[in-house]
């Protein structure tokens, strides 16, 4: 029960993304070109850390496979926005979400040699 507990912020980070995807408008700030990328990037940003803690991972190949499991969500929610109303399936927001996905991991990465540890935070050794 304690290792599935693990896996409950990624997938209350997934109920969350499908809830905002299914509504038929969402406030951006208008003037701001592009900034809705910046808000993909910035939510599978923390959707990839969700990921890491629940795989996890200790080393470059866990840390891909939540980059990936990230970005497929990703691409599986721009579909879903297809079938709303007032929303588009966008390959650029697919893209910003690998990015931001990516970006975690880069994150990580950068965490583990400040702490001279190849392993993520919360993950074991």
């Amino acid at each position: 029960m304690r290792r599935l507990s693990r896996f409950l912020p990624a997938l209350g980070w997934m109920a969350l993304i499908f809830f905002l995807s299914s509504q038929s408008s969402f406030p951006v700030p208008k003037g701001i070109w592009s900034f809705d990328k910046v808000i993909h990037a910035g939510a599978y940003f923390v959707g990839c850390a969700a990921w890491l803690y629940a795989l996890r991972a200790r080393e470059w190949r866990a840390g891909l496979l939540a980059v990936a499991m990230t970005s497929a969500y990703g691409a599986t929610d721009e579909l879903h926005q297809y079938f709303v109303p007032g929303r588009s399936c966008d390959v650029y927001d697919w893209v910003a979400d690998t990015v931001g996905a990516f970006f975690t991991l880069l994150a990580a990465r950068g965490s583990w040699r400040l702490k001279g540890t190849r392993s993520i935070p919360g993950g074991t050794t």
